[in-house]
């Protein structure tokens, strides 16, 4: 699968020309550019832009050469098929110090049925800016470097993060900037009912017996789970439910699968480290990789920490008193909205620092507010100084690479609850402030987990139904708590559930000593 595709002398010089004239006649109506993040952080993006319902005229040119090499790119992109419902197009310029900080494009509810993005590019003859490269960000590979080469499209999968680096065109003339016509196309949207996952959690699924199914969708549909009529009694995966017609071998790999998962489960229960994590005090790099990461095994390593100034820095006091004035986006209202983890976006709101403070004060126990590590904080510029105040533990965590969101906050009152969950690759949690308990479950004790929504469980730790998740007794799990200056390393995979013992302010790593920076989970996500 490639990251993007690109392709070249896309319009022909006369269309090219055309639309350059054309966007320079259109001059007086190019408004600010707007973005999510940009409504917390307004340095977020700078440029200017027409909205598609004023380039019905000029669109249709550069939608036709899309739609001529869509199958390509599809097949380039590794696309699922999908049913097409529109083309967004905007006319965008960027000139002297404009730019866009890292994002994606279908990271809202509004824009969450975009797929591919494109970004064709057009400019003056000769070139008289320099820069507005594209940058394209991929777990596991160094960051592609596009230039705006005129007359030419790339195309790549709308949940990437990319760029747009800053412009620099001596003359600050708008006729000299680097213009792109750029947008989404978008996906036919099937909507569901509110309970349409309620009804799956982990009940039989009769596979069709496809062959050309591939491993991945196989298990998938093998943990798939609805609602009968007879029951609604959701079950874990039966392994001795008859196999479908046809030749079975997807059943068969998915039932190998899950009798795999079974047996390390039925191993670990028997060894003495069941349910119990590792606790050290000082530990090298090898060790650490070897025994640890590559193990696939967490581990505290306690008071590792200590040194960072945040220790002896950061409270809410502290926050307050230096940052009270910024805006942070936090979640909000979190009781009021089943399944908070999943619905994120329903319980952003923004409030200052001190408001955020307040807050906290205000309340001995809530799970109703958090910021969360979605919530952006460390690429505030208000905020990027505080990266400073944080040494994770130079052994394990590559301290040079600051990449944006290899550094999370988290920050919340006593009893915040985290779901139990798994993450797509392994982290390095970092407690600064108050304490924070931990449950902990193997990753291959996936079949008793009662998967829903690919990454999260239906069980309630605090309060398990045993009638309906029976087999869930039969995992192993681990139950630690951690302080101010205590590591826990969470395996990629790992099952973990979390919740604050006091007012609590904690930071997370996710780049390792590793190619890539990390080992990511792959395929998980359907």
């Amino acid at each position: 699968m490639q990251r993007y595709r690109q392709y070249f002398n896309v319009l022909g010089e006369s269309l090219n020309e055309e639309l350059y004239r054309v966007a320079l006649s259109k001059r007086e109506y190019f408004t600010r550019s707007k973005t999510s993040p940009s409504k917390n952080y307004p340095d977020w993006r700078s440029s200017t832009v027409i909205y598609d319902n004023q380039l019905v005229d000029v669109a249709a040119n550069l939608e036709r050469a899309i739609r001529f090499r869509l199958p390509e790119v599809k097949a380039a992109l590794a696309v699922p098929p999908f049913d097409i419902a529109s083309f967004e197009i905007q006319l965008t310029s960027h000139n002297d110090g404009e730019y866009y900080k890292w994002h994606t494009d279908n990271g809202t509810r509004d824009t969450a049925t975009r797929v591919i993005t494109f970004v064709y590019y057009f400019y003056g003859q000769p070139r008289k800016f320099s820069g507005g490269e594209l940058i394209i960000y991929e777990p596991g590979a160094e960051p592609a470097v596009i230039d705006p080469q005129n007359d030419s499209i790339v195309f790549f999968r709308s949940h990437i993060r990319h760029e747009v680096k800053a412009v620099t065109c001596p003359s600050a003339q708008f006729e000299d900037g680097r213009f792109t016509l750029n947008g989404w196309i978008r996906r036919k949207e099937t909507v569901l009912p509110d309970d349409y996952f309620d009804a799956r959690i982990f009940e039989p699924f009769p596979l069709i017996g496809n062959p050309r199914l591939s491993r991945r969708e196989s298990l998938g549909r093998a943990m798939e789970t609805h609602q009968t009529a007879n029951s609604t009694q959701p079950a874990a995966f039966n392994l001795d439910t008859p196999a479908p017609t046809g030749d079975g071998s997807s059943y068969q790999e998915s039932a190998a699968s899950i009798a795999l998962l079974n047996l390390y489960s039925e191993l670990h229960r028997q060894s003495h480290r069941a349910g119990v994590v590792d606790v050290v005090r000082n530990i090298s790099r090898d060790e650490f990789y070897e025994s640890y990461y590559c193990l696939n095994r967490p581990v505290i390593l306690k008071d590792m920490a200590s040194s960072s100034p945040a220790l002896q820095k950061w409270s809410p006091k502290f926050f307050a008193g230096n940052y009270g004035s910024v805006p942070i986006q936090i979640t909000s209202d979190r009781e009021g909205v089943s399944d908070y983890e999943a619905n994120f976006r329903r319980t952003t709101s923004t409030v200052t620092v001190a408001e955020f403070v307040n807050r906290l004060s205000s309340h001995d126990q809530s799970n109703d507010f958090y910021l969360v590590a979605r919530n952006y904080f460390f690429e505030n510029p208000a905020f990027a100084e505080l990266r400073e105040d944080l040494l994770p533990p130079p052994q394990i965590i590559n301290v040079a690479d600051r990449t944006p969101g290899t550094a999370k906050l988290w920050f919340g009152p006593k009893g915040t609850v985290t779901p139990l969950h798994h993450d797509e690759h392994s982290i390095l949690f970092l407690q600064i402030y108050g304490r924070k308990r931990f449950k902990l479950i193997p990753s291959f004790e996936l079949p008793k987990i009662y998967l829903r929504k690919n990454f999260y469980s239906a069980v309630d730790l605090e309060n398990i139904d045993s009638g309906r998740y029976p087999k869930f007794f039969e995992t192993t799990i681990a139950d630690v708590t951690i302080g101010p200056g205590d590591i826990l390393f969470l395996p990629v995979g790992w099952w973990h559930w979390a919740k604050s013992l006091d007012i609590s302010i904690s930071a997370t790593f996710c780049s390792f000593h590793v190619e890539g920076r990390n080992t990511t989970l792959k395929g998980a996500r359907p």
